[in-house]
């Protein structure tokens, strides 16, 4: 069972697997103990595989991508029929990944109640 929410992401982000060229798919939401995968072909349950997350520029990320080894957990077929849902959880700890992690939620991660987002206007505080 899943400790920590996973935070949706406001892009989603291409994720590859080992040396290929060609995106495997994309990342929907993460925390430091897996990931939501969109997949257009479904991913083998209990696989063991290594991916690759381009990361966008900014926001305190100096790492052009993350990458770790996750195991599949579960496979779904979305209601749109043409992509997969793949949850899959990390294979080790690994604290420089979830540094990486935490960075990458506070620059595109949504605020859904766990964290408020504060925005300045004036002298008005917007929760």
């Amino acid at each position: 069972m899943r400790e920590k929410h996973r935070r949706t992401l406001y892009y989603y982000l291409k994720v590859f697997e080992n040396e290929e060229r060609e995106p495997l798919g994309f990342l929907a939401d993460i925390t430091t103990e897996g990931c939501l995968l969109l997949t257009e072909q479904p991913l083998r349950e209990d696989s063991l595989i290594t991916l690759k997350v381009a990361l966008p520029r900014g926001g305190g990320l100096e790492e052009e991508r993350l990458q770790f080894d996750s195991v599949v957990r579960w496979v779904r077929r979305e209601e749109n029929r043409s992509l997969y849902s793949a949850g899959l959880s990390f294979a080790e700890e690994d604290k420089a990944r979830d540094i990486v992690i935490e960075k990458l939620i506070n620059h595109i991660g949504f605020s859904d109640g766990i964290k408020k987002i504060h925005l300045y206007r004036g002298d008005a505080d917007f929760h």
